[in-house]
């Protein structure tokens, strides 16, 4: 009887050490012109996620949705991620990135804590965050602020320019 139990004790533990060790692994939803393909997000071992995906020359647009947040790319933006404005809930816990030369990997790092920019989107070295707003007169107003892409310090200050509500669409 002792075997018996020692033997289930033992089944027990391998089981709870293999569940402990197998990752923890995020649904993605990468839709590539006409296909609509579900890829694993495998957390590093900073925290981060990344999606390795074959990007085919032909695809002109990738929109990616991850835990709600869209993220999309496109020829213009020159393969810099781009977060549409209608998204004011982001998750700056969350990180993703879109590097679109050989494979699709979504980072998005150095957002504030406080705030929510509606916009994000991406310089070689920096994310600029864009928060648009309009006051009681219907006056609206642009506060931009670039962070450091790696360190997440803030690179060129806070800057408040007053501008017409289709400079933030």
């Amino acid at each position: 009887m002792k075997k018996i139990v020692l033997g289930m004790f033992a089944i027990f533990l391998f089981a709870a050490i293999a569940y402990a060790l197998e990752p923890i692994t995020t649904q993605i939803s990468l839709k590539q012109g006409p296909n609509n393909v579900n890829f694993e997000v495998l957390p590093t071992e900073k925290g981060l996620s990344k999606v390795l995906v074959s990007i085919s020359g032909e695809y002109r647009s990738i929109r990616a949705t991850v835990d709600g947040v869209q993220m999309v790319w496109n020829e213009k933006l020159q393969g810099l991620p781009y977060i549409p404005n209608e998204l004011k809930n982001l998750d700056y816990e969350t990180s993703y990135v879109i590097d679109m030369k050989k494979e699709a990997i979504l980072t998005v790092r150095g957002f504030p804590k406080e705030g929510k920019p509606y916009i994000a989107y991406r310089n070689p070295s920096s994310w600029r965050l864009v928060e648009c707003k309009a006051d009681d007169t219907g006056k609206e107003s642009r506060t931009s602020e670039a962070y450091d892409y790696f360190t997440g310090e803030t690179v060129f200050g806070k800057e408040k320019v007053e501008e017409r509500a289709a400079s933030c669409d």
